[in-house]
């Protein structure tokens, strides 16, 4: 609602907003989690809820795989049209861990409700998740290098 009523500005569009993404596969997954229970204790509920949890996921799930392109072209407002800094910040993790969790929800989604289309995008989701984690380490990393050096200048300065 907020990004509809409130005019955004490229410092405030930032890597947080992929945790509602992010909270969507937590959501299937936990479900996910559910449908795979096997207890003498829990079958019947199970079995009674399955239609509703494996329609309430993949409404979930899709409001998820919706999130992320619309997440990629906020990034490319942020950066390329509105000329924002891309370096390192802490919160650039904030992409890396939704990512992460909508491969796992997509995987233990499809292979729990027998939805084979899951299990293809989640592998997918893997390597983004993998490459979008290189880079925020690579980010990461360049910027300690940075202020390690400034650091060392300031000390050889002083």
């Amino acid at each position: 609602m907020r990004l509809l009523l409130i005019k955004i500005t490229p410092a405030e569009m930032g890597p947080a907003y992929w945790i509602a993404m992010g909270a969507t596969a937590i959501s299937v997954r936990a479900a996910a989690g559910i449908l795979s229970l096997h207890s003498p204790h829990t079958t019947d509920l199970v079995d009674a809820l399955r239609p509703s949890l494996i329609g309430v996921s993949v409404v979930l799930w899709a409001f998820g795989t919706w999130w992320i392109p619309l997440l990629i072209l906020f990034g490319i407002w942020r950066h390329v049209i509105r000329h924002y800094s891309r370096a390192y910040e802490p919160r650039l993790w904030n992409v890396v861990f939704p990512l992460g969790m909508y491969s796992v929800a997509s995987y233990t989604l499809g292979q729990t409700a027998g939805l084979g289309f899951m299990i293809t995008v989640a592998r997918l989701g893997v390597w983004v998740g993998f490459g979008a984690w290189a880079v925020v380490l690579v980010l990461m990393l360049a910027a300690l290098a940075r202020a390690l050096t400034a650091r060392r200048t300031r000390t050889a300065e002083t």
